[in-house]
């Protein structure tokens, strides 16, 4: 366990308190990161542990990453109670690739208080530095310039190009005495729509679909769709990043809002083990049938060119 002294203690170790306010709840946090010394590359774990009043519920949610910061995974431990308080600790494991100081952001704690009202507290941000793997003696390689001697001479040299350049003539002259045989055309490629759509009714139908291959399926519909539609290359992307790839297309605020929760729902399902009720699973569902009929191209001679076509309601 990291153990921090100074300013740095004042950031991480300083509980956050909410004074027992008429109709608020109480919760503390403490946060520590392991292990103590951070190098490029090397996978960390910042550990939170959440302390609260009696009657106090915390809800499952998935930390948004955050450059330059990847988090590769993700745990929540079981609630307990000390004395009469709940009790939970979650576990985010990250990565970084730039060496120096760097600043881990807030991490926001959703709960519901003993009245049911919904509430989040936030981790404070903390500063996290990272090390490089280069010793000394790598830093005098790495800076070396102009210190190998010439191996080979000029007659060498001319004798090399000359026979790059024979290979090349070979190599046309056989090209272009080889008959030319045309080459079959094939059909033109499927409206990116209508292989959503009936993905889609192929997965509507799946009602015993377990909620994590579920959503794995939901979202793989919809990033192959903005794809083949806008050409955003959606299945190598993050949650949020998509997000933001989103603001870029003619698409209605409404739009925009209803595919996000979406993917934040995916989310929920596949990292933070979140159940999903039936009703919010075929609302995902209609939401993303939604999306390609509305934004679906009119010509089959515009498919496949993807752009930042305007939204049309069907």
């Amino acid at each position: 366990m990291r153990r921090f002294s100074g300013p740095d203690a004042l950031l991480l170790v300083l509980p956050l308190l909410f004074t027992a306010l008429p109709g608020r709840a109480r919760v503390r946090l403490e946060t520590s990161l392991e292990p103590k010394e951070v190098t490029v590359g090397q996978p960390f774990q910042l550990k939170v542990t959440a302390v609260a009043d009696e009657g106090v519920r915390f809800q499952p949610f998935v930390p948004a990453p955050s450059a330059p910061f990847e988090v590769i995974a993700f745990s929540s431990g079981p609630a307990q109670k000390t004395g009469a308080e709940p009790r939970q600790e979650w576990t985010v494991t990250l990565r970084l690739f730039e060496v120096g100081l760097s600043t881990l952001p807030a991490l926001s704690v959703p709960y519901r208080t003993a009245g049911g009202v919904a509430r989040s507290v936030e981790t404070p941000a903390i500063p996290v530095r990272v090390r490089t793997v280069l010793t000394d003696k790598d830093r005098q390689f790495h800076g070396m310039k102009g210190g190998l001697k010439k191996v080979l001479d000029r007659r060498r040299l001319a004798a090399l190009l000359g026979a790059l350049l024979l290979a090349v003539l070979v190599g046309f002259l056989l090209r272009w005495r080889r008959p030319r045989i045309p080459q079959p055309v094939g059909p033109p490629p499927r409206p990116a729509h209508e292989v959503a759509l009936e993905a889609l009714d192929r997965l509507g139908t799946d009602s015993e679909l377990p909620d994590k291959p579920y959503y794995s399926r939901l979202t793989e519909i919809l990033r192959q769709y903005l794809e083949g539609r806008y050409a955003v290359p959606a299945m190598d992307q993050t949650t949020a990043e998509t997000s933001a790839a989103l603001k870029t297309l003619h698409l209605t605020a409404e739009t925009r809002s209803s595919l996000r929760a979406v993917l934040d729902n995916s989310d929920l399902a596949k990292f933070a083990k979140g159940v999903l009720s039936p009703g919010e699973r075929t609302a995902d569902l209609e939401r993303v049938r939604t999306f390609v009929s509305a934004t679906r191209l009119s010509s089959t001679a515009d498919f496949g060119r993807g752009g930042r076509g305007v939204e049309e309601r069907p």
